[in-house]
């Protein structure tokens, strides 16, 4: 048996304190990128709380082969790309948005409403870096780095996404983390679309 169709056992691990979860499964060697996507995809539609990054280990005979501790802003835009429905490629060159370790910056502002910029900085943050959650000065700070003009404050910005259900309200009343909801992401999903189209 060739080494491309060797059987090896990839093992995703996702943490997000307290909850950890750990999913393996055996596949053909030449099937571990796939794989690593599948599990990854499936764990992110069942527990909305972990974050969009993983430790993944590919072992063969028990022994570990491949380690990636998390993902390179390649990845990030790529995930990002495939959630959004939209060319990866196409994403890139479009610079709407910049990753640099764990901060976000929307480039083309001009692009966007305030309102859809603060949506896109918790989207990208979620879905591409791997946040969970954003803290309102996690926000501000990115809000600011991205020299949005509004003539609303920030705070009243996310008072506005929350009562239109964009984000978990509950949440932010009372731990001031914006997490964007399934009505959010989907809104996200259409200003980008758009925003490429223009």
């Amino acid at each position: 048996m060739s080494e491309d169709s060797s059987t090896v056992e990839v093992v995703v691990s996702v943490e997000s304190p307290p909850l950890k979860i750990s999913v393996t499964k055996k596949c053909e060697l030449s099937k571990v990128n796939e794989t690593i996507g599948l599990i990854l995809d499936e764990l992110q539609k069942s527990e909305k709380k972990l974050p969009k990054w993983a430790t993944v280990t590919v072992t063969t005979m028990g022994k570990p082969v491949v380690t990636t501790p998390s993902m390179t802003a390649e990845d990030m835009f790529d995930r990002i790309a495939h959630r959004l429905d939209v060319d990866s490629s196409n994403l890139k060159e479009a610079k709407l948005f910049g990753i640099k370790g764990e901060k976000v910056q929307i480039f083309k502002t001009q692009k966007f409403a305030p309102a859809e910029a603060v949506m896109a900085i918790c989207y990208v943050s979620e879905i591409g870096v791997g946040k969970a959650a954003l803290s309102y000065e996690e926000l501000k700070e990115a809000y600011r780095e991205s020299h949005i003009k509004s003539d609303s404050p920030l705070y009243m910005i996310i008072s506005n996404i929350a009562k239109s259900g964009y984000i978990d309200k509950q949440r932010y009343d009372s731990q001031k983390e914006i997490v964007l909801t399934a009505k959010g992401e989907t809104k996200v999903k259409e200003i980008t679309q758009k925003a490429l189209a223009s």
